[in-house]
C-alpha cells in the first residue's frame, strides 16, 4: 500500500499539469468523462490491492468500493495539497506525504484498513 501511495504521489507531484488534466471537468460532463470505461479502469489496481490485502488478512474486511473511494480521496487530496504548496511543514510537521497519509488512514473510520 505504501509503495503504491508513494508512486501515486511521485507521479502527481512530478507531473502536476498532466495530473490536473486527468481529473479536470473541462473535457466535458464529469459523468461522461470520469465514468468512461478507461477512466474506471484506473481504479482497478487499487481495488485489486485492497482485495488482496483483505484476502491475506492484512486489511480489514470492508466494502471494497467504499474503501477504494476513501483511500483514493485521501491520496488525491494530499497530492493536490502538495502540488498547490498548501501542505506546509507548519501545518503538517516535517513529515513525508506518505507518513501523513498513513496516519490519516489509521484515524479516519471510513478508510481504516491497516489493522486486520
Amino acid at each position: 500500500m505504501e509503495a503504491s501511495t508513494a508512486a501515486y504521489l511521485r507521479f502527481a507531484t512530478g507531473n502536476p499539469g498532466l495530473y490536473r488534466l486527468m481529473f479536470s471537468a473541462d473535457a466535458g460532463e464529469p459523468a461522461d468523462v470520469h465514468l468512461d470505461e478507461r477512466a474506471l479502469a484506473t481504479c482497478q489496481p487499487l481495488i485489486e490491492l485492497l482485495e488482496r490485502g483483505q484476502a491475506e488478512g492484512v486489511l480489514r474486511q470492508r466494502d471494497i468500493d467504499g474503501q477504494m473511494a476513501a483511500c483514493w480521496g485521501l491520496t488525491h487530496g494530499l497530492a493536490l495539497l502538495t502540488i498547490d504548496g498548501i501542505l506546509l511543514p507548519e501545518k503538517s510537521a516535517p513529515m513525508r506525504s506518505t507518513t501523513l497519509l498513513q496516519r490519516s488512514w489509521r484515524v479516519w473510520p471510513a478508510c481504516r484498513c491497516w489493522e486486520a
